[in-house]
C-alpha cells in the first residue's frame, strides 16, 4: 500500500523573485500570495487528505492555514520541512548573490558543496527520506500534505528521480504549486502527472 504525500510550495511573498529569504527573512504572503492559497486551498479539499503538515516560515504556515479552512485539518509545524539554511545569504537580493563566488559554487557544485551554514542536498534529502518513511509507516494509504520551500521539493524530487543534485535546474517550483510523490516500501516515486498551478 502506498502512501502519497503532495507536496505544496508555499504561496507569493513580495520578496520571493528578489530576494533569498531563507530563515532570515519570515515573510508573509502578498495579496497575491493569499489568492493563491486560497486557490490552492480548494484544489486540495478534493483530495481528501489525512495529515497537514508545515515548515515553520511564516509564508508556509499562512499557506497551510489556508489548507486547514478548507479541510478541517490541524496544520502540525514539522522542522525537516524547513527552508534550507543559507546562512549569511538568508535576506539578501539575488543581484548581490550574484557577485559572490561561493554562491556559483553552490549553484555549479550542489553534489558536492554547501551553503555558508553547512547545509547540503544530500543532508536535505536524508532528512526528508526519514520523515517520509516515518509517515508513511504510520499512515499507510493516506494522502498527506506537506507545506514547504522549493529547495526542499526539488530535493524530493531528485531524490525519486534518482537524479543528482546539479540536475535541479530542471526542475520548476512555481509558488502555490503541487507535486505529489508516492511512497511504499521505503521507495519513492514521482508522479509526473501530478503538478499542479492554481490558475
Amino acid at each position: 500500500m502506498h502512501t502519497r504525500f503532495l507536496f505544496v510550495r508555499h504561496a507569493a511573498c513580495a520578496q520571493t523573485d528578489s530576494i533569498l529569504l531563507g530563515r532570515a527573512l519570515d515573510a508573509p504572503l502578498d495579496a497575491r500570495g493569499q489568492d493563491q492559497a486560497r486557490a490552492l486551498a480548494e484544489n486540495l479539499r478534493h483530495e481528501h487528505p489525512l495529515v497537514l503538515e508545515t515548515s515553520p516560515r511564516l509564508r508556509a504556515r499562512q499557506t497551510a492555514q489556508a489548507i486547514a479552512a478548507a479541510t478541517g485539518l490541524v496544520p502540525r509545524v514539522r522542522s525537516a520541512l524547513d527552508e534550507m539554511d543559507f546562512g549569511e545569504w538568508g535576506g539578501r537580493r539575488f543581484d548581490h548573490l550574484a557577485l559572490d563566488p561561493r554562491w556559483h559554487h553552490w549553484n555549479a557544485r550542489r553534489d558536492r558543496a554547501s551553503t555558508p551554514s553547512g547545509a547540503t542536498i544530500a543532508g536535505t534529502q536524508a532528512l526528508l527520506v526519514h520523515l517520509l518513511d516515518l509517515l508513511s509507516r504510520r499512515f499507510p494509504g493516506a494522502t498527506i500534505v506537506l507545506v514547504t520551500h522549493a529547495e526542499i521539493i526539488r530535493s524530493a524530487l531528485l531524490h525519486a528521480l534518482g537524479a543528482p543534485a546539479d540536475d535541479y535546474r530542471r526542475i520548476d517550483v512555481p509558488p502555490a504549486s503541487t507535486t505529489a510523490i508516492h511512497v511504499q516500501d521505503g521507495r519513492m516515486f514521482f508522479d509526473a502527472n501530478a503538478l499542479r498551478i492554481p490558475a
